[in-house]
């Protein structure tokens, strides 16, 4: 039968790592107890939590669980589907090791949530300097793979913007000669980034009216250069 207690939780809000008191939703099947966080019920996963010799839960969030499936699986075990998804889970989660699922991590050079970290510095204190170590390598490295990216894709924004106005400033340079030479135009749109800049988004403006502010603003310079 699925009951709900006020219980110990360690695990992480805000980005920030909490202990505090958590109403804990939780079933025994077979001597095993499967608990979560009531509050996530709702959802269509919920994170297992682990239960130490303190008697205190912690929300890893390395173990997902359907508990109300679970709750539905083990209230009718009489059915051969049912009572082996439930063997399943049991089975899986009996036999999850923590400190060689974090040896492993270690080994990989994986990120360590702060809730691991504060399991790893009360359970496994002999592996908690190399479990930070590979927290901040792997923050380091993703840090350095997001500059990479950034500064890749800032390249491929400027080849794009080159590509753009250059054709732009070609165009330009078409129709005013055309223009100059007595010439029929075709009207079309220029396409441009404003001051090189990607940023600024790509600018579309009919031909005529760009040409037409563009002499605007030249005959209204040179008067003032005359009146001033």
């Amino acid at each position: 039968m699925e009951k709900t207690n006020l219980e110990t939780v360690w695990l992480i809000e805000d980005n920030e790592l909490k202990k505090a008191n958590k109403r804990v939703a939780k079933v025994n099947y077979n001597g095993m107890e499967i608990a979560v966080l009531k509050t996530e019920i709702g959802n269509y996963g919920q994170e297992y939590l682990f239960k130490d010799e303190d008697n205190e839960y912690w929300k890893m969030n390395i173990a997902g669980i359907e508990f109300k499936k679970f709750i539905s699986a083990s209230i009718d075990d009489t059915l051969i589907e049912n009572k082996n998804y439930c063997n399943r889970v049991i089975e899986k989660l009996s036999t999850f090791d923590l400190k060689e699922f974090f040896t492993r991590k270690i080994e990989r050079k994986n990120y360590f949530n702060k809730c691991e970290l504060a399991y790893i510095s009360k359970h496994f204190p002999n592996i908690y300097d190399m479990a930070k170590n590979s927290r901040e390598e792997y923050i380091a490295e993703n840090k350095r793979i997001k500059q990479e990216e950034l500064k890749e894709r800032k390249q491929q924004e400027q080849e794009k913007v080159k590509e753009v106005n250059t054709k732009f400033k070609k165009q330009l340079k078409e129709i005013k000669k055309e223009i100059c030479s007595d010439r029929i135009i075709q009207v079309f749109d220029f396409e441009f980034y404003k001051d090189d800049k990607y940023e600024n988004g790509k600018t579309k403006q009919n031909c005529i009216l760009y040409l037409a502010k563009q002499y605007r603003n030249k005959s209204t310079n040179s008067n003032a250069r005359l009146y001033k």
